[in-house]
């Protein structure tokens, strides 16, 4: 889905039951910036706001800024980040728009301040082509629905100002040599978690927050004597990207520069061979891990605990996967 024209854009509103700190008599005035991605790996971590933008507009830029994109259900929520020489960079939250519209070298960004006191841009995207992307359909949770719906109806009723709680889950990293570890699940985690809900053997309605907390609970449980690291699913790991990345405190010691494949044991049985990227700054699974993604129907939200179970110099590093489900 595209937007109709670059100048009157359809955007998907962001809470606006406050008073802005700032207006713009039309559409004609608002202002505008544009970023070109030239360093995917360091501005996945951060994206620099234009100094004269800042110049000009800075004061008026809330500690959490609202991202519209066209096809998202809700807007993006991203931290400000500001240094001592009065620089300003998009932050938290800025990597998981990065790598849901899946954003490399040569992409076009153009950036339309809308204002508000939760500051508001609408986005839009250009591919190497210098063409608009088709958007993704970005989905929420009926957690988040209803947190926004909530928060929305606070605000109408007090008139103070609300913030949408829209928190990406972080890839988890555990420490190595730790054998029983934690996973931080947050219920806005996951995009395209079903609104329905399933019932148990006791026919009692399971909600989407308590199976992130069962989730959570048997990922806290889990104990191992092999080296490990966890992962749980994003878009980019189990639909359009088909990578994954390794935890560099695991991949640091275990994944040489000279390893170039692994096998994944997976729990139906199959041994999977998968390449391996090894950067100074990242490690990936790449070709062969878009087989065990299908072959074990794995989704947004399930998790992988990755077992290294046999090390070899000599041959591929060997690790068995166990899976655990969202949705059970």
């Amino acid at each position: 889905m595209r937007s109709s024209r670059l100048m009157k854009i359809q955007k998907t509103e962001a809470p606006t039951n406050c008073d802005p700190k700032i207006q713009f008599a039309s559409e004609d005035n608002k202002p505008y910036f544009f970023k070109i991605i030239v360093s995917p790996f360091t501005q996945k971590l951060n994206l620099r706001i234009p100094v004269e933008f800042v110049k000009k507009y800075g004061r008026h830029l809330s500690d959490i800024i609202y991202l519209s994109v066209p096809n998202s259900e809700q807007p993006w929520k991203v931290q400000l980040e500001k240094t001592d020489n009065k620089e300003m960079f998009l932050g938290k939250g800025w990597q998981d728009l990065m790598e849901f519209y899946n954003m490399m070298f040569g992409h076009f960004l153009l950036f339309r301040f809308d204002g508000g006191s939760q500051s508001q841009f609408h986005v839009i995207i250009f591919d190497k082509s210098a063409t608009e992307i088709d958007y993704p359909m970005r989905k929420v949770s009926c957690a988040m629905k209803r947190k926004y719906d909530l928060k929305n109806k606070v605000v109408e009723e007090e008139n103070e100002e609300d913030d949408i709680s829209i928190e990406i889950l972080d890839e988890f990293s555990p420490k190595l040599k730790q054998v029983k570890t934690t996973v931080s699940l947050d219920s806005s985690a996951i995009y395209d978690v079903e609104c329905s809900s399933y019932k148990s053997k006791g026919n009692d309605k399971i909600s989407v927050d308590m199976r992130q907390k069962r989730l959570k609970r048997k990922l806290d449980a889990f104990v191992s004597s092999y080296p490990h690291f966890k992962s749980i699913m994003y878009h980019s790991h189990v639909t359009y990207k088909y990578k994954l990345a390794v935890p560099s405190s695991h991949a640091s010691i275990y994944f040489s520069s000279k390893c170039k494949e692994i096998i994944l044991n997976g729990p139906n049985g199959k041994s999977y061979s998968v390449k391996v990227y090894v950067g100074k700054k990242i490690t990936e699974l790449l070709n062969g891990w878009k087989s065990f993604v299908l072959d074990n129907d794995l989704q947004v939200g399930d998790a992988c605990i990755f077992e290294l179970i046999n090390k070899n110099s000599r041959s591929k590093n060997a690790y068995k996967v166990s899976i655990f489900r969202i949705s059970s």
